[in-house]
């Protein structure tokens, strides 16, 4: 790989106060570098700035803007590290937002644990594999289109698209199914009845 990971880990609301939180940024993405796995982390990169004068009353605008989105477009995609308060953290939300846009690869990892996906290289450039918690708790409605695309090409992919499958997965939507659902659910109808 001629480029990096970027791990967004939560920071502001983590137990334990920042330094907790750096700790757990920087063990995993040290975690990462010992399999060959190139990362950046900007919790790592940037929380010990404060000890050498960059206040840390700069505000979220100034590291996002500043540090983390030149990061994020030059990064081959997202490693989420699902650790307590992700839910909470308005960084990671913006930062999975910005890769979801920019259409490049999301894993999910749970601390200490190096995700399969990286291990064997099976994630390819757009695959977004989005976990329907974490679509719910951060991609906004404009956002779940995407979502809503990205599950309709997979569909029409594995079922060369098959019109039935595609009015199905579009009824299902329509009655309040989630993408990922009606994907699911339309393939299935469409092996059926090609079997």
């Amino acid at each position: 790989m001629d480029t990096y990971w970027y791990l967004a880990t939560p920071y502001t609301n983590f137990p334990g106060g920042i330094e907790a939180a750096y700790d757990l940024a920087t063990a995993n993405a040290s975690l990462l570098l010992k399999h060959n796995i190139p990362v950046f982390s900007p919790i790592t990169h940037t929380h010990p700035m404060k000890e050498h004068g960059l206040p840390n009353t700069l505000g979220h605008d100034f590291w996002i803007n500043v540090v983390d989105r030149p990061m994020m477009r030059g990064a081959h995609g997202l490693i989420f590290l699902e650790a307590d308060t992700w839910q909470k953290s308005s960084g990671m939300h913006e930062e999975i937002v910005e890769f979801v846009k920019a259409g490049k690869p999301i894993v999910f990892m749970q601390p200490g644990k190096v995700p399969d996906q990286l291990w064997n290289g099976s994630v390819p450039a757009g695959d977004l594999n989005l976990d329907e918690q974490i679509a719910e708790a951060f991609l906004p409605t404009a956002q779940r289109s995407l979502a809503e695309q990205h599950h309709e090409k997979a569909l029409r992919k594995a079922t060369g698209n098959s019109v039935e499958a595609l009015e199905l997965y579009q009824e299902l939507l329509a009655g309040g199914a989630r993408p990922v659902n009606a994907a699911k659910l339309a393939a299935e109808a469409w092996a059926l009845y090609a079997a």
